[in-house]
């Protein structure tokens, strides 16, 4: 993708001196449906993702003059030669030879078609404390995370070894895919769009976005940190030990009764049950302010690490690659295939091929405008399923994979004038 007339790549080159340019491609689709993957209810089989591939392909050697034997393809099959199918092996070798040698003005492109999955973060290093992983053809499921190749490693070894002035563009049509090259920008990138998605209820994904991370405490005038789920720092009855250490010093005092009753619940309190008093304790008011001051935390919120705000400039970044993420879905959604509206990457493919080179906003509205379009279509059709399942269920059919809906994402290095021209 080329940034016409771009002061950025004027300063590039004028750095740089120009060399012979290379473009060179990263195709893999994986179906999981032979033998060298096993057999998994977490990850079953798919019917897009060599097609994805394929297209891509022809897109790039057709209209953007890749030469194919620099257009790299790994897909499964039963009879393919060991060295061109996706291996976690396979895939790790060619990710480094596709960034190896690499000079400014040279154009890489990199699709994933197949499975992704989430992780627990253990080192907080994700804003919603997962970390996402693509599935190899031979993996085994999640209990084994050795076989699969995680984000922190792409962003290693896939983002961080390219020199300012390459580009790359990564599509990544898979659940979970959001951040899956862990790119600085994100939020800063997205397109203003005419709808909100309305996306599966009662799970936990909400939940999971709402997470209060490093939260400090503030306690005397030390900082002290604590973990997101903090054990109680006092309890009642040592607050009531201090209290009753206190001296009364004024005349008058307030008078704090508790209750407890062996047969009232909270609620039947709450009504007015009868109930007998606990104890009774008297402490001067200044007195109880200092114990609540001492006993009761305060806590100010946490201080966010995240290089990307949402409000980002456009600003020339010389020291950085020109790196774009199109993925299909945000971090806590999946996303699905289906032969009557295809997937991500054959819209991308379908508007490149009228236009081969748009604004990348229009790119975008597109693909958004398509994708929502087709899960509109899935959440009618269960909608129809569920209602003649109430009818009949002996001919209701199964219920239709992943009705959620799914919100492109698109990541970079740096924020993207989505004004500009651009090509693959």
């Amino acid at each position: 993708m080329k940034i016409i007339g771009s002061k950025l790549r004027r300063r590039l080159s004028s750095i740089h001196p120009p060399t012979e340019q290379k473009k060179k491609a990263l195709l893999i689709g994986i179906k999981y449906d032979t033998s060298g993957s096993p057999v998994s209810q977490e990850f079953g089989q798919l019917d897009e993702p060599h097609k994805d591939v394929t297209s891509v392909r022809d897109l790039l050697i057709d209209v953007y003059e890749y030469a194919p034997e620099n257009v790299v393809v790994l897909i499964d099959g039963e009879g393919r030669d060991r060295k061109v199918q996706p291996t976690k092996v396979n895939m790790t070798r060619e990710i480094h030879r596709l960034v190896q040698d690499v000079n400014p003005g040279d154009h890489l492109v990199f699709l994933f078609a197949g499975h992704s999955t989430q992780f627990t973060c253990s080192d907080r290093t994700e804003d919603d404390d997962k970390d996402e992983a693509i599935v190899p053809m031979d993996h085994s499921g999640n209990s084994k995370k050795s076989k699969l190749i995680l984000d922190n490693w792409l962003r290693k070894h896939l983002i961080d070894p390219l020199k300012p002035g390459v580009q790359l563009i990564a599509i990544l049509d898979a659940c979970h895919s959001g951040t899956l090259l862990d790119l600085d920008h994100n939020e800063c990138n997205r397109v203003a769009i005419p709808w909100v998605n309305p996306g599966l209820r009662l799970n936990d994904t909400m939940h999971e976005r709402v997470v209060r991370r490093d939260d400090t405490m503030i306690h005397s005038t030390s900082v002290v940190r604590f973990s997101p789920a903090p054990s109680r720092s006092a309890s009642l009855d040592a607050i009531l030990a201090r209290m009753a250490q206190q001296q009364p010093k004024l005349s008058r005092s307030p008078t704090f009764t508790f209750f407890r009753s062996r047969t009232a619940s909270s609620a039947e309190l709450g009504r007015g049950r009868l109930a007998r008093p606990l104890r009774v304790v008297k402490l001067p008011v200044n007195a109880l302010k200092e114990v609540l001051r001492i006993s009761i935390p305060r806590c100010k919120s946490p201080e966010s690490t995240r290089k990307c705000d949402g409000l980002c400039e456009v600003k020339e970044k010389p020291g950085v690659p020109y790196v774009i993420s199109f993925a299909s879905c945000s971090d806590e959604q999946v996303t699905w295939e289906n032969k009557r509206v295809g997937s991500m990457t054959q819209c991308i493919v379908q508007v490149l091929r009228k236009e081969p080179r748009p604004k990348l906003q229009r790119l975008i509205e597109s693909v958004s405008y398509a994708r929502h379009s087709a899960s509109r279509l899935m959440h009618d059709a269960e909608r129809r399923r569920r209602v003649m399942a109430k009818k009949n269920p002996q001919n209701a059919g199964a219920p239709l994979e992943a009705v959620n809906f799914q919100t492109v994402q698109i990541g970079s290095q740096q924020k993207l004038n989505l004004d500009a021209p651009f090509e693959f």
